[in-house]
């Protein structure tokens, strides 16, 4: 009788916290657009006007909370940047001023619905391949022609060298310049650092400059990400120290056990996977421990059970994160929604798991400020059945997003509510 004892307490939980939909907890999605994965379609400042207005109706008739609105994917802008060229994935040429400013209209249209805009960057990413921009892409602003002492040349990658001083600066003077021209509510990482493959020898001029004699190459190369990690949390706080600032890292920190035993962290058990820890060089512990971000949504983009087993993953880095006093908002991968479901793929396309995902994210929770941020948007802001029975199960009422108690505030606005149109 235990087992099915067992099995009742663990759905008469599920149930209960299903029934919650708690007062406050992050509840976002990523709108991608590089290479207009989620936006824009269509070419054109009133078409891709159109079709913001209608994703954001839509993620506020989901109940969500904020949206994590991708500004910067290869050093390039969506927005009227005082350092790089407007984006080519606005429809024109690189560098080509689209007449209107899709950062602006998209914190406008966000706080017009009670919705967070935490702005996305890469912070090294130039191009995702290793062929040079070409043709109507080359633009004079394009750091091929302005700074090409900067760049690292992989196969596939061409990113901003992370060990370079000027480089920290750029990236430091490009957050100050979002935040003093707008009004977001979060800074938002994701986890291009050093490229995925690994590095060898491609920043070999780099080591010989500036790698302190004795220091593991490694060791040095987690140190740059590191510090500029350090440099922007600075300028957040010096420039307005409310907005929130997170890093989106790889779902797994480490697969060694002596790096994990050197932290005195204990590993999750049962998980395999890449050391990204070794390859990217990406360490959020150093972030917890040194105090430099406000959050961490790591993505954990894989199943309940399995090799990388979310119901194992998801309250690990809860754990982790409450140690260190910094919220935990789980990425979750809802663009296998979509993908086939058959026995030899393995992944998953039915809004249960989703839904269970939801509620692990909130039973794991240890600050009452659990966390779910979707990748990406169009997967299923767009699906109307599968929306309904999201908010139906799991979003049952508005919620606010968790507070920052060691985060200053900004002058507060009365609040008005608008509610969501009719889809």
């Amino acid at each position: 009788m235990k087992p099915i004892y067992s099995l009742l307490l663990f759905l008469l939980s599920c149930a209960t916290l299903q029934a919650q939909s708690p007062k406050r907890e992050m509840r976002a999605t990523w709108i991608a657009t590089v290479a207009r994965i989620d936006w824009p379609k269509q070419n054109g400042a009133t078409a891709q006007k159109n079709e913001m207005v209608k994703m954001l109706d839509s993620i506020q008739s989901l109940n969500l909370n904020a949206v994590f609105f991708q500004v910067r994917s290869r050093c390039d802008a969506l927005y009227n940047s005082a350092y790089e060229p407007w984006s080519s994935d606005l429809g024109g040429a690189r560098g080509t001023n689209p007449g209107w400013d899709p950062l602006a209209f998209v914190v406008e249209e966000c706080h017009k619905r009670g919705l967070e805009c935490h702005a996305w960057l890469n912070p090294y990413r130039y191009n995702n391949s290793g062929n040079k921009w070409t043709n109507a892409n080359n633009s004079p602003l394009n750091y091929e022609n302005t700074h090409p002492e900067w760049l690292l040349w992989y196969s596939n990658n061409v990113v901003c060298d992370p060990a370079l001083p000027e480089v920290r600066v750029r990236i430091k003077s490009v957050v100050g310049d979002i935040l003093s021209k707008y009004d977001v509510d979060g800074i938002i990482f994701d986890d291009y650092f050093y490229p995925y493959g690994g590095t060898t020898t491609q920043d070999a001029a780099s080591v010989a400059k500036y790698k302190p004699a004795g220091m593991d190459v490694h060791d040095w190369r987690r140190d740059n990400v590191n510090r500029m990690i350090a440099d922007v949390y600075d300028t957040i706080q010096a420039v307005r120290p409310w907005v929130t600032f997170g890093v989106s890292p790889f779902g797994i920190w480490t697969i060694n056990d002596s790096v994990a035993a050197k932290e005195g962290i204990p590993l999750p058990s049962g998980i395999t996977g890449g050391n990204m820890y070794q390859e990217i060089y990406c360490d959020p512990v150093a972030w917890l421990k040194q105090g430099t971000v406000d959050y961490i949504s790591p993505q954990l983009y894989w199943k309940i059970t399995g090799s990388q087993d979310y119901s194992k993953l998801c309250p690990w880095w809860a754990n982790l994160s409450n140690q260190f006093g910094v919220q935990f908002y789980s990425s979750m991968a809802i663009y296998r929604y979509a993908e086939n479901n058959s026995s030899n793929v393995g992944y998953y396309q039915n809004e249960e798991e989703f839904k269970n995902q939801s509620l692990l994210n909130r039973s794991s929770a240890k600050d009452d400020a659990p966390g779910h941020v979707f990748y990406n948007t169009l997967g299923w802001v767009y699906d109307k059945p599968f929306r309904d029975h999201f908010r139906a199960n799991v979003f049952t009422k508005p919620s606010l997003t968790p507070t920052i108690g060691w985060k200053p505030t900004s002058d507060q606005k009365m609040v008005t509510f608008n509610p969501p149109p009719p889809l």
